[in-house]
């Protein structure tokens, strides 16, 4: 059997072909650049594979002049600046590093023809492009990897000048796992500069930013005084809807040749909730022991359960260590109906707590995957319902 790609599904996906859903949000994202955005979700529900997605979706749409930001993807946790100075060098750093690419990509294969084959020479080239060459305009002292707020801005103008010769409006900057510099003394300064072009520059409506993590990132967000507080967005990530699990079911069985059987969507989808990471581990294990003999769907779920016992303790996070679960979280989560579903209200009144706590122990609970809220009208209400995933 041939190994299947991104390390059987537990990486990010970089490969349009097999990124399914969140259209949506795409376009939401597209019309929405030039602002602060902060996309949050628990472990492993995709959030990786949608910065990689608003990337390619991006650089391979014609320029219209008007929505057609630039994206620069960064990786934070393994970049792992040391001061709000290098920050700033990363993000001039990887938006040239981007142009470069872009630019050699474009030389050798169209973007609008053949959008597949120029995202992954995009990519390939990362290693291909010195950020150094790009930097030459700053007049800074070599070796160099830090820049001051006056550097930064006059390099953003720079870039997007050169951006705007080519069609493209303006700057998105993609911030992936950027819990790391809210955790840092500079992450305070870090923002208040990016703040800025939305705020009073004049560089305002051309520079955007999506900020993604989990519970670090949201916290912060929150605390008073923070430079994001009031003046970004809040987008969770939810769990796969039921046509776009089964599109990723219909797809899997297709390429590895396997037939679908009744009751296969049902099962995979119920015990998955529609988690991308989880869904994609039940069909594999599904199609693996299937090939072995004819496993009952419980047997194929017991195996699920043992070969990721350590990502499920991760999620509830019983030691306070891993990014999952709050104890408000643990706590909700505790009382409600396995498999069914409890109103907004009678939870709430179950457990006697808090509007506040109770409403963000749900936020946590609907970004990690776990439950689902559907909001709805009656003849004469609102009505909220909680759906356990």
């Amino acid at each position: 059997m041939a190994s299947r790609p991104f390390d059987d599904y537990r990486t990010a996906i970089d490969d349009p072909e097999y990124f399914f859903g969140r259209t949506t949000l795409l376009k939401y994202f597209r019309q929405n650049f030039n602002s602060v955005q902060v996309l949050l979700g628990g472990q492993r529900i995709g959030k990786t594979s949608t910065l990689r997605a608003i990337e390619w979706s991006m650089l391979g749409l014609p320029p219209d002049g008007r929505n057609s930001p630039f994206p620069v993807l960064i990786n934070m946790q393994e970049e792992q600046p040391h001061s709000a100075d290098q920050f700033r060098y990363l993000l001039i750093g990887r938006l040239r590093d981007a142009i470069g690419r872009y630019l050699g990509t474009s030389d050798e294969t169209s973007w609008k023809d053949d959008l597949r084959r120029a995202y992954q020479r995009f990519v390939g080239m990362f290693d291909e492009v010195t950020i150094d060459a790009h930097l030459a305009k700053l007049k800074l002292k070599k070796p160099s990897t830090e820049i001051n707020a006056d550097a930064f801005r006059a390099a953003i103008r720079d870039g997007i000048e050169d951006l705007q010769e080519r069609g493209f409006r303006g700057i998105l900057f993609l911030l992936d796992e950027a819990g790391f510099v809210t955790r840092t003394d500079w992450g305070n300064d870090a923002w208040s500069h990016i703040r800025g072009f939305k705020d009073t520059d004049p560089l305002k409506g051309l520079v955007g930013l999506i900020v993604s993590g989990f519970r670090g990132v949201l916290e912060y967000q929150q605390r008073v005084g923070s430079p994001l507080k009031n003046i970004a967005k809040v987008i969770w990530m939810t769990d796969f809807e039921g046509e776009e699990a089964n599109r990723v079911i219909a797809r899997r069985f297709a390429e590895e040749r396997e037939p679908i059987r009744d009751g296969d969507h049902a099962f995979l989808r119920d015990y998955s909730g529609g988690h991308p990471f989880l869904l994609q581990q039940l069909i594999s294990i599904l199609i693996d022991e299937r090939r072995k003999g004819d496993p009952s769907h419980e047997a194929v779920a017991r195996r699920c359960r043992k070969e990721h016992k350590q990502i499920f303790r991760d999620w509830w996070n019983s030691e306070g260590v891993a990014d999952g679960l709050t104890e408000d979280a643990r706590i909700v989560y505790g009382v409600m109906p396995q498999n069914g579903r409890v109103s907004r209200d009678d939870l709430q009144n179950r457990l006697n707590m808090r509007e506040d706590p109770f409403d963000d122990a749900l936020d946590i609970l609907c970004g990690s995957g776990l439950v689902r809220v559907i909001i709805y009208l009656t003849h004469n209400a609102v009505r909220t319902t909680i759906v356990v995933a």
